[in-house]
């Protein structure tokens, strides 16, 4: 039934298909490899869901924007039951980013950038008790060796290379030592998840999807967290006067009400106790009212941090949360969304082609 099903497509919808749940397409981009390839993929992913004992379960997607001294983390989890799929929003249960090497004191050598990233895996990626019936996913922005305009590759740049190569390393390790506790690992390539969120809020009907510039991008990216945030803080019942949002990204998202997140339970209750004290909502109205789209985002994730149940709240210490900006804390933020839709059309998809009267193509155009 899969390939009767998928035979009758074209090679720019099997294209579409391939973009819409997050998969990769083969070099070749022929109906015959394509048509292979999507097979082979839709097969994995229903053998990793029917390998999950029991009938529900939690998902945790772990996203990294990756840096050596801005790494930021967004960590999610989802509750989901096979036999009844929902199309809720996933909770957003941890956010920071980490200088990992925050007093220079490191020299770049193989055994000092081992010790870096063993810390970080340990206390952030690697669950302190894995429990049964829960998935565990790490998406890694995808590095480049960019040199920025310089004559040769920048030495943060391979840092960060190294940093991620290693991570990949550690997490493979430990799943060949500690089988029935699998970490996922995938890598996000930079450029896609930029041109698939600029695709769905950046560009108007009457504006050509020509390429932005960077700057703009990356101010679109942190509007859009923002606009997201303040969305996830309203439902929750944290309702304070909106400052400073990008009213076309916030109708956007209003309207079409399909991406988005929640706040825990637990971080709200502690931050209505916060806000019984003067000090705390001052810097919270404050962190608010920055011009600086960049520094409001990283003032509003350090203030949310502090309100964190303990198993999630990092050091509040200047030093570990690296420089004052909030790109990198879009861009994690961001990716783990893009992941999470993917994986929201891949079980969608996944039940439409077991009937036989499902409409692939009205699939692929919504």
């Amino acid at each position: 039934m899969l390939e009767k099903q998928l035979t009758k497509l074209t090679i720019k919808d099997l294209t579409k298909c391939f973009s819409k749940l997050g998969y990769q397409p083969p070099k070749i981009l022929k109906k015959a490899e394509l048509l292979n390839k999507l097979s082979i993929d839709i097969e994995n992913t229903k053998q990793f869901y029917n390998n999950i004992p029991g009938d529900q379960y939690t998902e945790h997607i772990i996203s990294l924007d990756m840096g050596l001294k801005n790494m930021s983390l967004s960590r999610f989890t989802i509750e989901s039951n096979k036999s009844k799929p929902t199309k809720s929003k996933p909770v957003l249960q941890q956010w920071f980013k980490i200088d990992l090497e925050p007093y220079d004191e490191y020299q770049f050598s193989p055994v000092n950038y081992s010790l870096i990233t063993d810390e970080f895996l340990r206390e952030y990626l690697l669950p302190k008790r894995f429990q049964d019936n829960n998935v565990y996913t790490v998406i890694a922005e995808r590095q480049r060796f960019r040199t920025n305009g310089s004559p040769r590759v920048l030495e943060t740049t391979l840092k960060s290379n190294t940093v991620e190569a290693m991570l990949a390393m550690g997490l493979i390790t430990h799943n060949r030592l500690s089988p029935g506790n699998r970490i996922s690992f995938h890598s996000s390539a930079p450029g896609a998840m930029v041109n698939y969120w600029q695709s769905k809020y950046y560009y108007d009907e009457s504006m050509d999807k020509v390429k932005i510039s960077e700057k703009d991008s990356k101010n679109f990216r942190i509007d859009l967290a923002l606009s997201m945030l303040h969305d996830a803080l309203n439902t929750a019942g944290i309702n304070f006067e909106k400052t400073n949002l990008n009213e076309s990204i916030v109708d956007k998202l209003r309207t079409r009400n399909q991406h988005g997140f929640e706040i825990p339970n637990g971080l709200v209750k502690n931050f209505d106790k916060r806000c019984k004290k003067s000090e705390f909502v001052e810097s919270w109205e404050k962190a608010w009212g920055y011009k600086s789209k960049s520094r409001r985002l990283w003032e509003v994730s350090r203030l949310l941090n502090l309100c964190n149940k303990d198993e999630y709240k990092v050091p509040d210490l200047d030093k570990l949360w690296g420089k004052v900006k909030g790109d990198d804390l879009a861009d994690s933020l961001l990716h783990g969304l893009q992941y999470f839709d993917h994986l929201q059309n891949r079980k969608v998809f996944i039940n439409m082609i077991s009937k036989d009267k499902s409409d692939i193509k009205e699939f692929l155009e919504d």
